[in-house]
């Protein structure tokens, strides 16, 4: 005898409630990442290579790149972007960047036959080389800044970058500034305190509010909570399959919210315009790092400084490093620290990290600053 509709619906319901909520959950993840493509606007492909940056700051900028809801926390990001806003200043009279005598080099030690006092010295050394590697580096490379007159947005980036009331840091003062654990929280809101004004500018604006409902933080624990008392409440006579089956559907209900759902910033028309400008500079300058140095001789010292701020704040830290190298080279004839050098240059330009006696590594001032804020983010995470 067949089952009627009633038979079905009864049979089918302590499935339902046992494992609905979860499975609901993860259609509309899917449902939502297909209406987000959907509706997002292209960025424009077709700008020309330009050196003329965008009229935003470059903190505004960096935010509106990280305009996504994973990127947005980033701490190396935030970082990374105030480190843009630095590069401005330096070409704009408001920082300066110069060297004071030469860097100390790493001293070799010496072959010592092995023991007990030997042995511990050599474990000692080891644990301070990475401290006395930035005293070489960094020690004579100092960083000075005039907060008067400055904006807001740099005021903030300063923070970030400049130890506590502090005016004139070197970058081995900066390095440990970037290692100090009460970076951590700082980073981690830098680039949301910018959404309102992104949305005000129209450059952004926040999704739906009934999408901050349905995929808020408490809903997916709750989802989560579902998969493991849904059954139990649901199915008289539940299988030990079934707990397989909670623990598979948790973890699709962490991947699916992470992976299809962005409760970041939707970029408007104006802002894909603005982005697709800094990407017209990416362009630029990987035309100018691939051999043509007529395009950058003829930079002034304010234009090197808005252009590597754009590369900075695009995430393009490389891209500065090779056109910061041959501004120096062009410009400076190969030192660093050249009279008439941008010092923005100079700030994003690549040194020797460890002495040639043990291994040779070039590093930026930028780059040494932000690999000390990916070993704070690993430590704390």
């Amino acid at each position: 005898m067949p089952f009627s509709p009633a038979d079905i619906l009864e049979t089918a319901r302590p499935w339902v409630v046992a494992w609905g909520v979860p499975v609901a959950y993860l259609v509309l993840c899917v449902i939502m990442n297909r209406v987000g493509k959907r509706l997002r606007p292209p960025i424009p492909d077709e700008v020309p290579a330009t050196s003329n940056v965008p009229e935003l700051h470059p903190v505004l900028l960096g935010a509106l790149r990280c305009h996504e809801e994973s990127e947005l926390s980033s701490e190396r990001n935030a970082y990374e972007i105030a480190l843009a806003a630095v590069a401005r200043m330096l070409g704009h009279g408001a920082a300066t960047f110069t060297a004071r005598g030469h860097a100390t080099g790493i001293v070799a030690t010496s072959d010592e036959d092995e023991g007990p006092i030997v042995t511990k010295k050599r474990h000692e050394d080891q644990r301070n080389l990475k401290e006395r590697l930035i005293h070489s580096y960094g020690a004579h490379l100092r960083l000075a800044v005039k907060t008067a007159g400055l904006s807001r947005y740099d005021l903030d980036a300063l923070k970030l970058v400049m130890p506590p009331d502090a005016a004139n840091s070197s970058v081995e003062e900066l390095c440990r500034h970037a290692r100090s654990a009460d970076q951590y929280r700082r980073l981690g809101r830098f680039l949301k305190d910018y959404v309102g004004e992104l949305c005000s500018a129209g450059l952004a604006h926040r999704p739906n509010p009934l999408v901050y409902l349905v995929f808020n933080p408490l809903v997916s624990i709750l989802a989560c909570l579902w998969c493991v008392f849904g059954p139990a409440a649901a199915l008289t006579d539940p299988s030990p399959a079934i707990a397989g089956v909670s623990v598979a559907l948790i973890v699709a209900v962490m991947i699916f919210r992470v992976a299809f759902v962005d409760l970041g910033l939707r970029l408007t028309p104006a802002g894909c315009q603005v982005l697709a400008h800094a990407s017209a500079n990416v362009s630029w300058a990987a035309t100018a790092r691939n051999g043509d140095a007529s395009l950058v001789r003829e930079l002034a010292d304010e234009q090197v400084a808005d252009l590597l701020a754009v590369l900075l704040a695009m995430g393009r830290r490389d891209l500065a490093g090779d056109l910061a190298d041959q501004l120096v080279y062009v410009k400076g004839e190969g030192d660093p620290d050249a009279r008439g050098t941008s010092m923005a240059a100079s700030f994003c330009a690549r040194r020797r990290y460890i002495d040639a006696s043990t291994m040779r590594q070039d590093l930026s001032p930028v780059d040494l600053l932000i690999k000390q804020t990916d070993d704070m983010v690993n430590s704390m995470s």
